[in-house]
Formats: C-alpha cells, sequence, structure tokens
C-alpha cells in the first residue's frame, strides 16, 4: 500500500519548515501479492533554510593555499569550499533513479548533494514505517535501545 511520512519539526535555527514530507507510491506485483512494487517517490517539500549557513547539508571547510611562484610565493591564504556531510535530511531530497556511476558521482561531489537510489530511499521509509514510528515511545524514551544492547551482550 501508498504511504507518506509527515515528519513534524518545532521552532529551530536551521530551517523554517514546520513539516517535511515524502510519498511513497506502491502498487501490488502481479506475480507476488505479498512483494509490492515500488512505482514512485516524491519529495513533497522543499527544504527552507533560514541561511546558507545554516543548511544542514552541507559543511564549509577552510583549506591552507601557499603560493607556488610570483610576488606572494610562501605565503599562505586561506580557501572556503563547501562539501556535502552525512545528515539525515538528505532523506528529503528525490531518490536517483539508478545506481551512480562514477561520473555522476563527481557530478553530485560539485552539486554539494547526497543522494539515495531509489532502492536505498525505500528501505529507509520502509524501516521508519515499520520499525521507528510503531514503537516511537520506546525509542524516545530510551527503553528499545536498553533491549537491543541487551541482547548483544547475550
Amino acid at each position: 500500500t501508498s504511504f507518506t511520512l509527515t515528519f513534524t519539526f518545532g521552532e529551530n535555527p536551521a530551517f523554517s519548515n514546520k513539516t517535511l514530507v515524502k510519498k511513497y507510491t506502491v502498487e501490488p506485483d502481479l506475480l507476488d501479492d505479498q512483494a509490492p512494487t515500488l512505482s514512485a517517490v516524491e519529495a513533497l517539500t522543499d527544504i527552507e533554510w533560514k541561511t546558507p549557513e545554516s543548511s544542514l547539508l552541507v559543511e564549509t571547510i577552510q583549506k591552507k593555499q601557499r603560493a607556488k611562484s610570483g610576488k606572494k610565493k610562501g605565503q599562505i591564504r586561506y580557501v572556503s569550499t563547501t562539501a556535502p556531510k552525512a545528515s539525515f535530511f538528505h532523506f528529503f531530497t528525490k531518490p536517483t533513479e539508478e545506481e551512480e556511476d562514477s561520473d555522476e558521482e563527481e557530478e553530485e561531489k560539485e552539486d554539494d548533494r547526497v543522494t539515495f537510489n531509489i532502492e536505498e530511499d525505500y528501505d529507509i521509509a520502509h524501516a521508519i514505517r515499520t520499525a521507528i514510528i510503531p514503537h516511537a515511545v520506546g525509542w524516545f524514551t530510551g527503553e528499545l535501545i536498553e533491549e537491543e544492547d541487551e541482547e548483544d551482550v547475550g
């Protein structure tokens, strides 16, 4: 069955959205009614970052550069660049349709975004829907974390 994930946020310094929404359209598989087929994924909300610096998708990196020739040879200057960083909020971007090859990975680095392919994206959404949401109170209180720790020890 199709489903929509709606995440609701309180006031925060990073973005102004109150909700972020992603929709998954799933249809029955004609050959296997126990295995539905994902037909579409829609990121229904663009994150409205309050400032470019408040984006949780990229980080600013300071790099040293030493002049190799000319009047300023040997002098050091600092250059700021941005790079993608690991963030839960990449989940709210549209997934790629297929596996990425090395050329697309280079484009991705230039675009300062991290993307999931459609299967990875659906796996994350399915885990949120089936494992996290039904047990949200246990995750929030820490009871489920404690149970997992006990299982790991035994």
